[in-house]
């Protein structure tokens, strides 16, 4: 049962983490610095996510034996941290691209201008 309450958050942050991966590959701009190349941000955030799936599953499977409860809680609590740091980092990031105009989001049928496009994925 725990495990089913540790994993889903981490299965939508990889939809998050695809997502901002295309806005700034669809951009087209030059990345300046190495955090912002498209390849870096959805591979290193997926393998955040794997790692803290493999942490907290590892913890929620220790839990079902009585003799490592107290480790269990420790490991999955270590992965729930660490899945915190990677949040935050990628929070960072998020608000960074979406500050900037230059990278645009094509707009669709409803959307007045880019920056109505950008708000909605964003």
């Amino acid at each position: 049962m725990t495990l089913f309450l540790l994993l889903p958050p981490n299965a939508l942050a990889l939809v998050n983490h695809k997502t901002l991966g295309e806005i700034i590959r669809t951009s087209n701009v030059e990345p300046r610095r190495f955090w912002l190349r498209p390849h870096f941000v959805t591979w290193f955030f997926f393998a955040s996510d794997l790692f803290s799936i493999a942490m907290q599953g590892t913890g929620g499977g220790m839990s079902t034996s009585e003799s490592l409860q107290t480790p269990a809680k420790a490991i999955a609590l270590i992965g729930l941290c660490v899945q915190l740091v990677f949040f935050v980092c990628f929070f960072f990031i998020a608000v960074y691209v979406w500050c900037r105009t230059e990278y645009v989001v094509s707009t669709g049928k409803h959307d007045r201008d880019g920056a109505e496009a950008k708000t909605k994925v964003m």
